[in-house]
């Protein structure tokens, strides 16, 4: 995770008033107590700080939650129906193609 959050702690800060939280190796269990799989983390500090958002990744980055200002948390297949919501008024519907994967959980 350690090149995963030097990268994406340089894109939000540069980009955004942020802060990374739990970006230091673990090597035995990158993702204990933070991460994707354990939101709740970041949900309780989204919520402490008052922010407007919060992005969880897990150890390799192939998964993200993220936390709203409400403390609301939000999977990534919920995040891939708003990406394509926002594509849908980008361009042509029938242009637009949405790919998943079997293990979604959309309906």
């Amino acid at each position: 995770m350690g090149s995963l959050c030097s990268c994406s702690c340089l894109v939000w800060t540069a980009w955004c008033h942020g802060t990374c939280l739990a970006c230091y190796a673990r090597w035995r269990n990158i993702n204990k107590q933070c991460g994707a799989v354990y939101p709740e983390f970041l949900q309780q500090k989204v919520l402490e700080e008052k922010l407007d958002v919060g992005f969880a990744f897990d150890g390799d980055a192939d998964r993200l939650i993220a936390i709203d200002h409400t403390g609301c948390i939000l999977d990534g297949d919920y995040l891939l129906v708003v990406c394509a919501q926002a594509l849908l008024e980008e361009i042509q519907p029938s242009q637009c193609v949405v790919v998943s994967t079997v293990m979604a959980n959309l309906v």
